[in-house]
């Protein structure tokens, strides 16, 4: 019984990698023919579509369930409990971005404080790649993201979804509710699947197969300063590191990988100005820098918004531009980037119980990528429970 189950192991294994070397010869005959897709909040897009048309620059003016992914102190500022749900149409691979409730609680047990708690789902990064990638590219650094172990120039295919459940408090003094503070702790789920060649190794034909698992712990603050200005932090990622097993094949045979991968910090300091009771101006800084897997990347951006509230009876609109600062690694030069400024416009619509956002907005990876503008739309409907 046994022979026979590993008689027919082999025999799928060898067929696996007879079909992974018919695709890589396709490949040797276009090295330039090939498909790179990056999704997820972990694209320096975030969540949520009024988030987006602000450019992310919200650190310090979120105040609804998203603030379980931007700021979790700013779940301290919900007025009613709500659930909420993302979109991007037009998705190759992350069908829904965000789905998330948030609950208030007026009063803790007599403390003084006020509470309120969320529950969010949210994918962070999936990516489909295919064909010949080499080290120091730009779609390589989104690959270690995926399977940090993979080392070097390659060539084949890769998949991999990384899935984030979080659950989020926000306290805020009853008396002093300009004070905010949040904290967040989140379970992140990792697959990828990778079919193709590696450089230190031409000849070798390899199938693998990763699991990777973190708990993470993300705070923040918010404090408003006076009637005018707003200020924000926000820490993600503090200490986690991701337990990885990967198992491979090649022409050797099959192998078990164990390591301990440390995630980089990601960092946002944030300000709103109250320029009117109709016009917000806000600004952010975030910094993602660390080591992860065998890169260390350092990309900063700066995030400008402005939002006019109530424009029109119940609809706000907002306008953003995400500019990058700097996007480097050890194994590449600073990167050229082809743009100064990613744009985004949205419009937010309120009736009754319910909000529907909508946002058009320039994907930075993807109009990098194709050194020209490439657009995007983004929706979420909102209902306050």
């Amino acid at each position: 019984m046994i022979k026979a189950i590993s008689y027919s192991f082999n025999r799928i294994l060898n067929l696996s990698v007879f079909i992974c070397s018919l695709f890589l010869m396709q490949y040797s005959i276009s090295a330039s023919a090939r498909t790179f897709y990056a999704e997820g909040s972990d694209i320096m897009l975030g969540v949520g579509a009024r988030n987006i048309a602000l450019a992310g620059a919200v650190t310090s003016s979120t105040k609804d369930v998203y603030s379980t992914y931007w700021n979790p102190a700013g779940l301290a500022g919900i007025e009613k409990s709500e659930i909420t749900i993302s979109h991007r149409p037009g998705a190759e691979l992350v069908p829904v971005n965000f789905l998330g409730a948030a609950f208030v609680v007026p009063e803790v047990w007599g403390s003084g404080w006020k509470m309120s708690y969320a529950f969010a789902f949210i994918p962070r990064l999936h990516i489909y790649g295919s064909g010949t990638f080499y080290e120091d590219e730009f779609e390589s650094i989104f690959m270690r993201y995926a399977l940090p172990g993979l080392e070097g120039d390659f060539t084949g295919t890769i998949e991999s979804k990384t899935k984030d459940y979080r659950m989020a408090f926000g306290f805020s003094p009853i008396a002093s509710p300009e004070f905010r503070a949040g904290f967040s702790i989140g379970y992140i789920d990792c697959a990828t699947t990778f079919c193709g060649i590696k450089a230190e190794s031409p000849g070798n034909y390899t199938i693998a197969s990763a699991g990777a698992t973190a708990f993470t712990f993300n705070f923040g603050l918010q404090y408003d300063y006076s009637e005018k200005f707003t200020f924000g932090l926000n820490v993600n990622d503090v200490g986690t590191t991701l337990d990885v097993e990967v198992i491979e094949t090649d022409d050797s045979g099959t192998t078990n990988k164990n390591y301990i991968v440390e995630f980089p910090r990601d960092i946002a300091l944030g300000m709103v100005w109250h320029q009117s009771k109709q016009v917000d101006i806000s600004a952010d800084v975030r910094y993602l820098s660390g080591k992860y897997g065998s890169y260390v990347i350092d990309f900063r951006t700066a995030r400008i918004g402005v939002e006019f509230k109530n424009y029109w009876q119940d609809t706000d609109l907002q306008a953003g531009l995400l500019i990058p600062i700097k996007f480097a690694s050890d194994k590449t030069e600073e990167f050229d980037i082809p743009y100064f400024a990613a744009p985004s416009v949205g419009v937010v619509y309120k009736k009754g119980r319910f909000k529907l956002e909508s946002a058009l907005l320039v994907e930075p990876v993807s109009s990098y990528q194709l050194s020209k503008p490439r657009a995007a739309f983004e929706l979420s409907l909102g209902y306050e429970i």
